[in-house]
């Protein structure tokens, strides 16, 4: 398939360019073994309107990227899993994220930038760790 004969999103790139010290699992429960459970509401939006909602478990998350659907973008998505890390990390259980997407608007054919996706990402997201808190 030629490079641009669609639109790239973030997991895409993610896929093709692996971060260098990440250690890729193919579990939620390996890659994030003090959670018992997770609770995630994401609404993509587009001028303030929800175009999407989802409503993940921790055997539904996206991955580590929820990918953007406007049709127009790059490299477009929420980063599900620096959420996560960053909520690990610090032992949070609530989580509250309103983001612009990461990608840019281009051609069809990928030639031309036309400026920073439209959409945004409202987040809320509660963890119950194995340690019961």
């Amino acid at each position: 398939m030629p490079k641009h004969s669609r639109h790239l999103k973030a997991s895409d790139v993610l896929a093709q360019h692996p971060p260098t010290f990440a250690q890729p699992t193919s579990s939620f429960s390996k890659a994030f073994p003090e959670i018992k459970s997770v609770s995630m509401v994401v609404e993509e939006q587009d001028s303030g309107q929800v175009v999407r909602s989802y409503n993940f478990k921790e055997d539904t998350l996206p991955g580590e990227y929820l990918n953007c659907t406007n049709p127009r973008c790059y490299n477009g998505g929420y980063d599900v899993g620096q959420t996560l890390r960053f909520m690990v990390a610090g032992h949070t259980t609530h989580f509250e994220d309103h983001r612009s997407c990461q990608g840019y608007e281009g051609s069809p054919k990928g030639r031309r930038r036309d400026g920073p996706c439209d959409r945004a990402f409202k987040v809320t997201v509660d963890l119950v760790f194995i340690d019961g808190h």
